[in-house]
């Protein structure tokens, strides 16, 4: 069955196959979209059919280190052409992870991962082809009564393979301390440094009425975040974050302060139903005063979700085969503009577990 639905995608064109040898995860689904093309002025609501494939496992596993490959594809096949296209669209993305771990000692522990993901994008408005590349490498020291220590740095870049996207350079350094108190209670707080080069240039505020213009240096961003986490688990898994953000940039329009909460529950209801909700909730408030419409190819690639519901129920049929259903839904906003734009999706699917 697994080779079968494995070279009906190679036969479609979509290029979505696992690279080992089983699978461990299959999930085929549909989803009913309100606004599928992530639109402000016009939304387009229809169905879209989901195929996603996961794959991996242990290739080291001894008492001091270990080292995991796993591969994740995803398919999604639009039922409704876009305006001004004379077909459907499809979206392939296929990521690959590579994470290892290595303990000197009891109370020392190296960690580090290597990723890399594909996402090519055909005849879908809202969406954006890119090849993104990433390393990470963490230090984690145990400390006395249940305190552990945490530093990790890590780098990416994004190649863009559309013309509203640009290339970006993206460096992050954390540093982390934790608590443990109990099994059932540990708590978090953080600080991180985010580096963020655009292969654009800057945006100038011209000195006429409300106009733009661009300067020679290309756009750099300076974020700094502190964070502050609880988890709490009896019958209910709660998972609490706040982070307090603060950018700098050198491009006019794109300095801000803001305040992110992020909520986490999961919960057994009954008869093999489990139930999860995930809650984000951003308020940003921009330090420039912004005149004049935004250039189309600055907006782009900076809208944030100012609001994100998800809600996932799952009934566990047997050992191998669930049924899921999920309802998302996303307030966002741009850079520059007082637009936003909403989105509720639907969906339903079927896992499958091998």
């Amino acid at each position: 069955m697994w080779h079968r639905i494995g070279r009906l995608v190679i036969l479609t064109g979509l290029g979505c196959t696992p690279v080992f040898g089983s699978l461990n995860q299959a999930t085929v689904g549909f989803e009913y979209d309100d606004n599928m093309f992530s639109s402000v002025e016009s939304r387009q609501a229809g169905w879209v059919s989901r195929l996603f494939l996961s794959t991996g496992g242990r290739i080291v596993d001894r008492s001091t280190a270990a080292v995991e490959v796993q591969h994740r594809c995803g398919v999604r096949r639009y039922w409704q052409r876009a305006a001004n296209t004379n077909r459907a669209g499809d979206v392939v993305a296929n990521h690959l992870e590579i994470r290892g771990q290595w303990w000197p000692t009891t109370r020392l522990a190296w960690d580090w991962e290597l990723d890399a993901k594909l996402k090519n994008v055909e005849r879908v408005p809202g969406e954006e082809s890119y090849l993104r590349g990433g390393g990470k490498v963490g230090l984690t020291r145990f400390l006395p009564r249940g305190v552990t220590a945490t530093i990790d740095l890590r780098e990416a870049r994004d190649e863009a393979r559309d013309s509203l996207m640009v290339d970006l350079r993206h460096r992050e350094l954390g540093m982390e301390l934790g608590w443990r108190r109990s099994r059932r209670l540990t708590a978090q707080a953080g600080i991180r440094r985010h580096a963020l080069a655009y292969d654009r240039a800057v945006v100038l505020a011209a000195q006429d009425a409300g106009g733009w213009s661009t300067g020679a240096a290309t756009q750099e961003d300076r974020l700094w975040e502190y964070a502050i986490g609880l988890r709490y688990y009896t019958r209910l898994l709660a998972r609490f974050r706040y982070a307090y953000h603060h950018n700098s940039s050198n491009s006019y329009g794109y300095a801000y302060t803001a305040h992110r909460i992020q909520l986490t529950l999961a919960r057994h209801l009954w008869r093999q139903v489990d139930s999860y909700l995930f809650m984000v909730f951003q308020l940003r408030d921009y330090i420039d005063t912004l005149t004049g419409p935004t250039p189309v190819e600055y907006r782009t690639q900076n809208e944030y979700e100012q609001a994100l519901v998800v809600l996932r129920l799952h009934r566990q049929l047997s050992e191998n085969y669930g049924l899921s259903y999920r309802y998302r839904s996303v307030r966002s906003g741009t850079v520059g503009t007082g637009q936003r734009y909403r989105q509720t999706v639907n969906s339903i699917s079927f896992d499958m577990v091998m």
